[in-house]
């Protein structure tokens, strides 16, 4: 359930409409009708800070690069609307008429893309996974998870694979905003399509889920080459032996290394 708040009563009432909710869209267009067009930039920040402590995905639309509906190029003003979400640490962004019946749909998407990619290597990214942990229960599986996102960031890793049951331990990576994207290995289609929400989580749904920790390096190895890796890049796994809902208990650091093949079934 993604819940679309664009009046005052959902924003008087944002605690219970989170916790009641998979997820958060801020309709910008139609909030702004409801209350003062300067109190929406504040809300906007308060959902987005709120949904983030909760690691529940967050969805800033409506008007982000309105203009485009009719022209080619943005105005400067939508460039910094789309990167100031991306710099509140939006989960997604998302286009409207733009899209959906504007003349430079396919402009667009590439010039939303392109302003988000750029602001993403600016954010702060040991602040958010520090927050992050701040914010949550500080159990074990939360520790690994800020272990994990945080070495990624010092090591300049390019991918974090976590091979998880229900889909948890990728929720937790999200919520820390870590600075590679995830990969979250599962065997079941609704843990990876309910991960998919995440921020930076991209689901890989296998057959059969590796239950020792060498077996998983081989599916990360094996990974790695589909996505085209560089060969000496730093990959960080996690995830738990034996597999099962909350057993994440350890951490590895690996050189993807392209001589060493996976000949897998995946």
């Amino acid at each position: 359930i993604i819940s679309k708040v664009e009046n005052t009563e959902a924003v008087e009432k944002l605690d219970e409409v989170i916790e009641n909710s998979d997820g958060l869209m801020v309709a910008r267009g139609d909030l702004g009708v409801e209350v003062p067009p300067e109190d929406v930039p504040v809300i906007q920040r308060t959902m987005i800070n709120k949904c983030r402590k909760l690691g529940k995905p967050v969805i800033t639309a409506t008007q982000m690069l309105d203009s485009m509906k009719h022209n080619p190029n943005p105005t400067r003003a939508e460039v910094s609307d789309v990167a100031n979400a991306v710099s509140e640490s939006t989960d997604a962004v998302m286009l409207s008429a733009e899209s959906a019946s504007g003349e430079y749909p396919v402009e667009s998407v590439a010039m939303q893309a392109k302003i988000s990619a750029k602001m993403e290597k600016t954010l702060n990214y040991e602040a958010l996974n520090r927050e992050a942990y701040e914010t949550s229960n500080k159990t074990l599986n939360d520790a690994i998870a800020n272990a994990v996102a945080n070495t990624a960031c010092l090591l300049d890793a390019k991918l974090i694979i976590c091979f998880s049951e229900t889909g948890m331990t990728a929720k937790r990576l999200s919520k820390c905003r870590t600075c590679c994207p995830i990969i979250d290995v599962s065997k079941s289609r609704a843990a990876c399509v309910d991960a998919a929400m995440g921020y930076g989580v991209y689901p890989k749904l296998l057959k059969h889920v590796p239950q020792f920790i060498e077996e998983m390096e081989v599916v990360a190895i094996h990974i790695c080459k589909q996505l085209g890796i560089e060969p000496g890049s730093q990959v960080v796994i996690t995830g738990g032996t034996p597999v099962g809902a909350g057993r994440t208990n350890f951490m590895k650091v690996i050189t993807y290394k392209s001589n060493k093949e996976a000949n897998l079934d995946l």
